[in-house]
């Protein structure tokens, strides 16, 4: 079983990095939270020198590096993932149907809970190179900030640490949605946008639970993945975000699970 999920795992990799797809997808992630990093840093800079304009110590110690500039940057990543995961995960059973190379794979004496492991093992190595790409900004702050209040850090790296979990368990959950969506689909095109039309739903839900009163608004928020990482991204670690992404992540895994069995029998 191991040397099958390692194999496939292999495969997935080379025909990830060995064409132009997931360079372009990193540097476009990457190119695209490093503009917004830089006009969250000149926005920062404006509020900084009104507040040292003004002298008040209550205003200073709110201007928080890791709130305002770390935890923006972390939850603007995660809406990029947005756009970006559903490009990555179409390839991964919808096209290779399209290929013709699927049939290949499903022929092999291989389960399928090994065959959507590896597939979703590749995405996550992808999610993790492009989450420590995010770690470059809380280590410009630490290597060239100054903090506002004198003897304050200029950046908790514990928080910075959980909230850059949070984006890589985000990823993953988006990753897993995608998975499945492309294993029930023989049409690249068709998985990314059901994949893109379902995360932007599910972005939207949790501004929309505001409007809603009572346990359906507390639902909505709940359902809502950035929900979740925003207690991350602040350096709060709940066990129950923890039980959401893991629960969501296997949930859709075995849901591409069925499906992959059921194109074996057909």
């Amino acid at each position: 079983v191991m040397r099958a999920f390692l194999g496939i795992l292999r495969r997935e990799l080379l025909a990830s990095f060995a064409t132009p797809l997931a360079g372009v997808a990193l540097g476009a992630f990457s190119l695209v939270t490093a503009l917004l990093f830089w006009l969250e840093l000149l926005g920062f800079e404006v509020q900084q020198q009104r507040a040292m304009a003004i002298g008040d110590p209550a205003i200073l110690a709110l201007l928080d590096f890791n709130d305002l500039l770390i935890g923006s940057t972390l939850l603007h990543a995660q809406v990029l993932l947005i756009f970006v995961v559903p490009v990555l995960t179409m390839r991964l059973f919808a096209e290779e149907q399209q290929r013709g190379t699927l049939d290949f794979l499903l022929a092999a004496p291989v389960r399928g809970s090994v065959i959507v492991a590896a597939k979703l093992a590749s995405m996550a190595v992808f999610m993790a190179i492009a989450c420590a790409l995010l770690l470059i900004y809380p280590a410009l702050l630490a290597l060239l900030g100054r903090s506002v209040v004198e003897g304050d850090g200029v950046v908790d790296w514990g928080q910075a640490l959980c909230g850059v979990a949070g984006v890589l368990a985000t990823g993953l959950l988006y990753s897993a949605l995608g998975l499945a969506v492309s294993a029930g689909t023989s049409s690249p095109a068709a998985a990314a946008l059901v994949t893109a039309l379902v995360l932007v739903a599910l972005w939207f839900l949790g501004s929309a639970s505001g409007g809603v009163p009572g346990d359906g608004g507390a639902m909505l928020s709940w359902l809502a993945p950035a929900s979740h990482l925003e207690r991350g991204v602040r350096g709060v670690l709940s066990l129950g975000d923890v039980v959401y992404f893991v629960t969501g992540i296997v949930a859709l895994a075995l849901a591409a699970v069925s499906l992959v069995e059921s194109r074996r029998r057909a």
